[in-house]
């Protein structure tokens, strides 16, 4: 009764292939404040709510730099994956988490790709 072993590169399930044709844009109320080489100073208006302010750090600041919302997120996975050394799945867990974190900072809109 000995344990299996786990495949080690699972394929994606619809959920992950779903959120890698995603593509990620700036959002449209959010705006550099300062641009330093800690990166950029980040903030959004709410209405009727002081400003809301969040700091990206350089490696943060390349990557929402290049979400421009062309690209869907799959296209950054690969290339972040090639550049760093990492897996696929390690690098779109990764970006997966970024854009979800930027999103409910309102500093990032995910659009689904259009219909052909």
């Amino acid at each position: 009764m000995g344990r299996e072993k786990a495949d080690p590169m699972p394929s994606p399930g619809p959920e992950l292939e779903g959120m890698l044709r995603l593509i990620p844009s700036r959002h449209p109320e959010s705006r550099v404040v300062e641009e330093t080489e800690a990166g950029w100073l980040m903030e959004w208006d709410s209405e009727g709510q002081p400003p809301l302010r969040f700091q990206l750090d350089p490696l943060g600041t390349e990557l929402y730099r290049q979400m421009d919302g062309t690209r869907p997120i799959a296209s950054f996975v690969e290339s972040f994956a090639d550049e760093w050394k990492l897996g696929f799945l390690e690098s779109a867990a990764l970006w997966i988490a970024y854009t979800r974190l930027l999103s409910q900072r309102h500093l990032l809109l995910l659009h689904s790709p259009p219909s052909s």
